[in-house]
């Protein structure tokens, strides 16, 4: 704008739309330039640090008219400014094969200590070599301006409220469901609480809620067998064992009905291997256990990107059980940095791999204390871990962690025959509802949705069933006012056992 013009707006007010466009357009470049003359910049030092924004500039042309400009604006010769920038050029990329050399030596010396670790090596190696190539490349604006327009699609994309729907209510509402990439997911607790079991279910309602979603479940703790077996029984709500022993209870459905109180278990059964044969032969569900892919976060990694190529469009949500029990070669002992390591392996890849990953940890010897909530702190190895994490789910279940001692369970008043024996105050044995399992998902970091607290779930322990608490119980329990859950007709209720 020349001097005095005032702001566009009011210049065209003035003078008028052809007066605007016949203005002097510069370049950036040239603007700056121009800026460090009239201010009085001495013309070597202008020179000097203008050829480094110049050799960053990938398009040969726009390097040789910027040279020309410059040796314009500061008076120095035109062919003097030209062999500085290809100087430095030749410079630059003289020092690219030594670069190059040094990470494949330092590779080989790696490979050479640690046979085991070559993989994860050599794709760490492959991602060093690749970053220097993109270096030589220097700054682009237009490659700037057309990753811009790559964001602002896939903001104009996401044109929904929840990204992935879970289902549950209050989950997809204050979580914005599960994020569709980019996000590693920490689900830290104690053992037998239930960690495994939210994978269960979320292996499941997140392919019957969204149709682009690919859920890849490995677990080094149990075999392909036995979480087959549980999602089928999640799904389901039917005791685990009838689908672990399918072949006894298919020729005795009579003692399923009188033991379990499953009626028509045979027909049950053919439903459910169904669904389940559909939901993996769709490619919605991958299952995977330490016999079918070692328990490496390379292998992890190389099972995703053989997926994502096959799926290149569709959403994946990595959920692996547990983080402790995945190795990352490299490291010789495995202390601190080895955790960490792998926290930042996991990171990398949710943005290198697009997805969303989510791990089960286990907590430090001083949480595991009866009644103690895990919480972010808690996350087991590391300090390093939280600032990788996008969102923490801390679980917790007090009738397992508790027992006898547990405040927090419910009873199912829906089902007369599921009893418990108790011994009275006078000896005698009274037969009262059983308890069972309320499971607490504290979320205590939260970087998707900025929303921080605690969701509680029923649990059939039997089944692995977990089933969102309705509003009004979720607020009473957030209240602590767990003793006023009432009865509600088609709905379990929630109960408070008083302790003496």
């Amino acid at each position: 704008m020349p001097e005095g013009g005032g702001d566009p707006d009011k210049f065209i007010r003035n003078a008028g739309i052809k007066a605007f466009r016949d203005l002097e357009h510069l370049d950036v470049f040239s603007w700056r330039l121009h800026q460090a003359v009239k201010n009085g910049e001495d013309p070597i030092e202008l020179c000097d640090k203008s050829i480094k924004l110049i050799t960053n500039e990938p398009n040969k042309l726009y390097q040789l008219e910027m040279a020309r400009k410059l040796a314009k604006q500061t008076g120095q010769p035109e062919n003097v400014v030209m062999a500085e920038v290809f100087r430095r050029l030749d410079s630059d990329l003289a020092a690219v094969p030594e670069q190059k050399n040094s990470l494949i030596q330092r590779m080989m010396d790696k490979i050479y200590r640690d046979p085991d670790g070559a993989g994860f090596v050599l794709e760490e190696t492959s991602a060093q070599l690749a970053a220097i190539d993109d270096s030589t490349q220097g700054f682009s604006v237009q490659r700037m301006v057309k990753e811009a327009d790559q964001i602002f699609e896939r903001m104009e994309k996401n044109n929904t409220k929840v990204e992935l729907i879970t289902g549950y209510a209050m989950l997809d509402e204050k979580m914005r469901g599960i994020p569709r990439r980019e996000k590693f997911i920490s689900v830290p607790g104690k053992p037998g609480t239930g960690k495994s079991t939210l994978f269960d279910n979320l292996a499941f309602r997140l392919p019957e809620n969204n149709p682009d979603v690919i859920v890849m479940y490995h677990t080094v703790d149990d075999s392909k067998y036995e979480r087959g077996c549980r999602l089928m029984s999640a799904k389901w709500n039917v005791p685990s064992c009838l689908f672990e022993a399918a072949g006894y209870w298919l020729a005795h459905p009579e003692e399923a009905q009188e033991k379990y109180h499953v009626e028509r278990f045979n027909e049950l059964y053919r439903d459910a291997v169904n669904w389940f044969r559909e939901l993996v032969k769709s490619g919605q569900l991958f299952l995977g256990d330490s016999a079918t892919l070692l328990p490496s976060l390379p292998a992890l990694q190389g099972w995703v990107r053989k997926i994502r190529k096959q799926y290149p469009e569709h959403s994946l949500v990595l959920m692996a059980d547990n983080f402790s029990q995945y190795d990352l070669p490299g490291f010789s002992d495995h202390g601190e940095s080895w955790v960490a390591g792998k926290s930042h392996f996991i990171k990398r890849m949710t943005v290198s791999d697009q997805l969303t990953a989510m791990f089960t940890m286990e907590v430090t010897k001083s949480d595991l204390a009866v009644g103690k909530r895990p919480t972010m702190a808690s996350l087991k190895g590391s300090s390093a871990m939280p600032f990788d994490v996008n969102a923490n789910f801390a679980t917790y279940n007090d009738l397992s962690d508790r027992m006898d001692a547990a405040t927090m369970y419910w009873e199912d008043r829906e089902d007369p025959e599921d009893l418990e024996e108790v011994y009275n105050p006078g000896g005698g044995v009274d037969h009262v509802p059983a308890h069972k399992f309320i499971f607490e998902v504290t979320i205590d970091k939260n970087k998707v949705s900025g929303w921080r607290r605690k969701i509680f779930f029923r649990l059939w322990p039997e089944s692995g069933k977990l089933e969102e608490c309705e509003p009004a119980e979720q607020l009473r329990m957030q209240c602590g006012l767990r003793n006023m859950v009432a009865p509600r007709a088609g709905v379990p209720p929630l109960h408070s056992r008083r302790v003496n």
